[in-house]
């Protein structure tokens, strides 16, 4: 045997591995809607006008809506009338989030932003305590009760916390789902299943834009959302705990009964299961007596090659969160109709995604300069097409189209490379940095699509070329072993320019320790 129980008792990837990552893609459909809805809930009317609140009478439209004139006197205005041609209703219109209050807008999306994040880390912390199960049964019903209770909450700053309690619900969800995806699929299964993981998130976004289309009040359209998502409670009958997190914390006999279950599913015998077993058992009293390197994020900072892998890696994930939640959001000002917008946003994912499980085959870091290449340009592009100056805005809507392929194949291509990348003794913690640094991002991104034409387009455009120009540093991936310490780590791609698959850590000599 092996020494890794899942492989050996019931196989890399089987019926018991396929049901369950489907039902963990699945969230990622309550995941996209809550986190992109702000595209229907901000959508800002067609026009507006100034209302004076004495008499309730329109001001002269075609005068300044935030500061019209009034009796030869210019005046802040108090009270607006809106346009409700596409939507009878939405936050902005319901709490008069212009003028002076616009930035209200880019701060929902900021604090929700923000809230994914500190639930990554929250909810991370949690599911190494208590077992992936519990946390991620209490996100999915954190999401629907908000989800239900934000579709009622008269007054915007209720609102506002409780989009922060639901994006720390969503985030745990987030990075519980996919813990629990990566710790029960094996082998070379791993990182297709984990790319198509990530499909229902686009068609979520093709989901939500139908359901704003017939649902044209946000109230109701919340809570459409909201009800949908309760649906997912159902897993608490449906989902197991990970058997390898409790074969980590020494619950056998639980990690046994779940392993066995999964055996007959997977068509193997049930009696590998107890042998698997045992040999771990052994195998972790074994380790209990070696000497084991610990490290910390702080020594991916210590040496000069990890450290410029490291900063240029976690200022990628930075982009990453930035370029895509900030194109995402940018939807609604591209022009044409809004809900075709988003339909095209989620579909064009999807080949993105597959695209990426082929793509990677010729070289990681590849892959992602060619997605970034492709992103910036086709941004930067969209500074030569004015909004209205074609029908139906179609250069536009192609442009960022492109820019959304590309950008779908980047983050998951980006997420293998920085895994090969990293070393063993410390790429759980170095993945999790990676991740805060993307949730940065894309806590800026509503804020950079706030800003007035062209800023947008050429902060979004330039921020993947310097992320291309960085990680141009990096060494090539594919075909290497994964480095284990820190030695390793520090030795990947020092001779790139004679070695051409830069796996010449190999040639390191071993560890006195190692070599007895």
């Amino acid at each position: 045997m092996g020494g890794d129980v899942l492989h050996d008792s019931v196989g890399n990837f089987g019926r018991w591995q396929a049901i369950l990552s489907v039902l963990m893609a699945l969230l990622k459909l309550p995941i996209a809607w809550f986190q992109l809805s702000i595209l229907v809930l901000e959508a800002q009317p067609d026009s507006f006008w100034c209302v004076r609140t004495e008499n309730n009478t329109i001001v002269n439209s075609d005068q300044d809506a935030c500061y019209p004139t009034v009796d030869n006197q210019t005046v802040p205005c108090q009270s607006w009338e809106f346009n409700h041609s596409i939507f009878t209703s939405t936050i902005v219109d319901e709490w008069h989030l212009v003028c002076d209050r616009s930035w209200f807008i880019p701060l929902t999306q900021a604090t929700f932003m923000l809230g994914v994040l500190l639930g990554n880390v929250l909810f991370g912390m949690a599911a190494d305590r208590y077992g992936r199960k519990p946390p991620l049964l209490l996100g999915i019903a954190v999401q629907g009760i908000v989800g239900v209770a934000a579709a009622f909450v008269p007054w915007f700053p209720v609102f506002l916390v409780l989009r922060f309690v639901l994006a720390l619900a969503t985030g745990g969800t987030m990075l519980t789902s996919f813990v629990i995806v990566m710790e029960i699929v094996g082998g070379s299964w791993r990182p297709t299943v984990s790319i198509l993981y990530q499909i229902p998130f686009s068609l979520g976004i093709v989901f939500m834009a139908g359901v704003a289309f017939v649902l044209r009040d946000w109230r109701h359209f919340q809570l459409a959302l909201g009800c949908v998502s309760m649906t997912f409670v159902l897993y608490w009958w449906f989902v197991p705990e990970s058997p390898r997190w409790l074969l980590a914390v020494g619950r056998h006999k639980k990690a046994a009964q779940i392993l066995e279950r999964a055996a007959i599913q997977n068509g193997r015998d049930p009696e590998l299961v107890k042998r698997a077993i045992e040999e771990h058992r052994k195998k972790q009293l074994e380790e209990e007596v070696k000497h084991t390197e610990h490290a910390g994020i702080l020594d991916l900072l210590r040496t000069p090659r990890l450290r410029t892998t490291t900063l240029a890696l976690f200022f990628n994930w930075f982009v990453a969160g930035l370029a895509f939640f900030g194109m995402s959001q940018n939807v609604g000002a591209l022009g044409g109709d809004l809900f075709i917008n988003i339909t095209v946003a989620g579909l064009i994912g999807v080949p993105g995604i597959l695209g990426a499980i082929y793509v990677v085959r010729i070289g990681r870091r590849k892959s992602i300069l060619l997605s970034q290449l492709i992103a910036g340009a086709a941004c930067l592009l969209l500074l030569t097409c004015p909004k209205g100056m074609f029908a139906g805005d179609w250069p536009r809507l192609g442009l960022s189209a492109i820019s959304f392929i590309t950008l779908s194949l980047y983050m998951p291509a980006l997420y293998l490379f920085s895994g090969e990348l990293l070393p063993t003794v410390v790429r759980n913690a170095g993945m999790g940095a990676a991740g805060m640094c993307s949730r940065l991002g894309s806590v800026l991104a509503p804020f950079v699509k706030s800003m007035d034409e062209p800023w947008p387009y050429i902060i979004l455009g330039v921020a993947p070329l310097l992320g291309a120009l960085f990680l141009s540093f990096l060494p090539e991936t594919q075909g290497c072993p994964l480095p284990d310490t820190l030695e390793d780590g520090e030795a990947f791609g020092k001779r790139s320019t004679e070695d051409r698959q830069n796996c010449n850590y190999l040639q390191v000599p071993q560890k006195e320790s190692d070599a007895r």
